[in-house]
């Protein structure tokens, strides 16, 4: 299955009243945890997040808000966006059109937290540790069998102080097909232009840089 073909939905009424209502308010609240600045994503990577999104989405959940520039870029798009303020309140049955995250890198809690979304969605825009994809052999084979479309590498500067190599997962759950690897760098003062086109990528098979 392609991304073409994908049937996506936006399923809030599969969810029981109670946790559409806590999932819902929780995203109308709009509270934001208070973090370390250094460790939100800087504007010009959250746009550029929220230009992969699939355009014929509606419903996005940023699960890990922090203070909120995901949430602000995807709004800009268009979106309806829910960022609760606790991630593992999130109800088992929520499904929306796309997640979308920067989730805390702390002793492995970031791959619990994208195990836990893809349950969520059919479509995911990920910001992981660059290890995601180049430590494990399970984990990769895992999710290029989900549907990896492409990896973008970030300069190591994106993240000013932070010494962690990250990349930034494109997944649309049945891809099938060779995985982009693509390199994308700071606008000059510049938001990243919603064509995905503009940003230079190369088509590669995602063993090629296992």
């Amino acid at each position: 299955m392609t991304k073409d073909n994908l049937n996506m939905t936006t399923d809030l009424q599969a969810l029981s009243p109670a946790s559409a209502s806590r999932l819902l308010s929780a995203g109308r609240i709009d509270r934001r945890r208070d973090g370390d600045e250094d460790y939100q994503t800087p504007p010009w990577v959250c746009d550029y997040m929220a230009s992969l999104v699939p355009s014929n989405s509606r419903l996005i959940l940023e699960p890990t808000p922090g203070k909120g520039n995901l949430v602000a870029a995807l709004k800009r798009k268009g979106f309806t966006v829910v960022a609760p303020e606790e991630f593992w309140d999130i109800p088992e049955d929520c499904r929306v059109d796309c997640v979308v995250m920067n989730p805390p890198f702390d002793k492995g809690i970031e791959y619990r937290i994208l195990d836990r979304v893809m349950t969520f969605s059919e479509n995911l825009i990920a910001l992981m540790p660059w290890n995601t994809i180049i430590n494990a052999d399970r984990r990769t084979e895992r999710l290029t069998k989900w549907g990896l479309r492409s990896v973008t590498r970030l300069p190591r500067k994106a993240f000013p102080r932070i010494r962690t190599q990250c990349c930034i997962l494109e997944m649309a759950h049945g891809f099938i097909g060779a995985t982009e690897l693509k390199f994308v760098a700071p606008p000059n003062n510049q938001r990243l232009a919603d064509d995905r086109d503009n940003n230079e990528s190369i088509r590669i098979s995602l063993k090629e840089i296992t």
